[in-house]
């Protein structure tokens, strides 16, 4: 007799309880919002938000995983490389800016050159040949190279010059894309804005 009218007694508090909860959850002037209803809108609720952050980290993993790292980035560089576009924007001395450019159609009547060929070695070594159009070596430049926070090309050239380039790189297949700010007219300051473009030479396997 006791549990049983114990029992009926906590019944009639949890239906009082569940009255108030239902009226408290009323908008005013309207019917009162079904429990079940209320449950079943705050499931749909979290669940379009539950599906909104597995997207956004869906995105954000894929999105790295398309990120090469250091060392991969590292491992495709290494090989014979020449240029196939060139952009240099100069700020000279007194602020007057002036544009070179050249591609593969006009190198040799514009630079008075022939491509450039740079060897970035696994030891971390590079240099860099600069011909004539009779092909001969006139310029070799020698130095040592890393990859830097991710995607950033460190080259300190030691020879015969001491000078560091610091440029963003992208590559894609056998073609790499080099960007930053060096100092090609050699006035001293790194000031002048360099987009280049070279093709990875193919190797005989």
């Amino acid at each position: 007799m006791y549990n049983s009218l114990g029992a009926s007694r906590r019944h009639g508090c949890s239906k009082r309880r569940m009255s108030d909860f239902v009226a408290r959850l009323s908008i005013s002037g309207q019917e009162p919002v079904p429990a079940a209803t209320y449950i079943y809108t705050k499931l749909l609720l979290m669940t379009r938000i539950m599906l909104a952050f597995v997207a956004v980290l869906g995105a954000a993993l894929h999105a790295r995983a398309q990120t090469p790292s250091r060392d991969d980035l590292a491992h495709a560089l290494v090989g014979e490389w020449y240029n196939r576009y060139l952009r240099v924007d100069l700020n000279g001395p007194s602020g007057a800016r002036q544009t070179m450019e050249a591609d593969s159609t006009n190198w040799e009547q514009r630079l008075h050159i022939k491509p450039i060929h740079t060897f970035f070695l696994a030891d971390g070594s590079y240099y860099s040949e600069y011909r004539n159009l009779q092909d001969s070596l006139v310029r070799k430049s020698t130095g040592s190279w890393t990859i830097d926070k991710s995607d950033t090309l460190v080259m300190m050239e030691k020879t015969p010059e001491t000078n560091t380039m610091r440029l963003k790189l992208t590559i894609q297949g056998r073609q790499a894309t080099f960007s930053g700010l060096i100092d090609f007219d050699g006035e001293g300051k790194a000031n002048d804005v360099y987009y280049g473009i070279q093709q990875k030479k193919a190797t005989n396997l």
